[in-house]
C-alpha cells in the first residue's frame, strides 16, 4: 500500500493535497451550478466531491502536459515519431484473437 504522507509526497516533489483542507468559494452562473448539481446527483456524489475530482483531473492533466513538454524538449524527434507511427499501426490492425 502506498504511503501518501507529507514526507513521502515531499520526497517526490509532489504537494500533499490530502493533508489539509481549504475552503474555496466559486461563483457560477445559475445554469452551470444547477447542471453541476444534476451531474453530482447522477454520479451519486456531492457537488463538493465532484468538484474535488474535477480539480484532481485538471491538475493531473496539467502535470502530464508539463512533463511531456519537458521530455519533448530533449527528445529524439525521428525516433519518437517512429514509435508513434508503430503504435498507430498497431491500433488500426484487426485483432488477431
Amino acid at each position: 500500500m502506498a504511503n501518501w504522507s507529507s514526507a513521502s509526497c515531499a520526497s517526490w516533489g509532489w504537494p500533499n493535497f490530502w493533508s489539509t483542507s481549504n475552503e474555496l468559494t466559486i461563483r457560477l452562473p445559475d445554469g452551470a451550478a444547477e447542471r453541476l448539481k444534476g451531474l453530482a446527483r447522477a454520479r451519486g456524489m456531492s457537488v463538493n466531491k465532484l468538484v474535488e475530482r474535477m480539480a484532481y483531473e485538471a491538475i493531473a492533466s496539467f502535470d502530464t502536459e508539463t512533463r511531456f513538454r519537458a521530455h519533448a524538449a530533449t527528445a529524439d524527434v525521428p525516433a519518437t515519431l517512429a514509435i508513434l507511427d508503430r503504435l498507430d499501426r498497431e491500433d488500426t490492425e484487426p485483432d488477431k484473437g
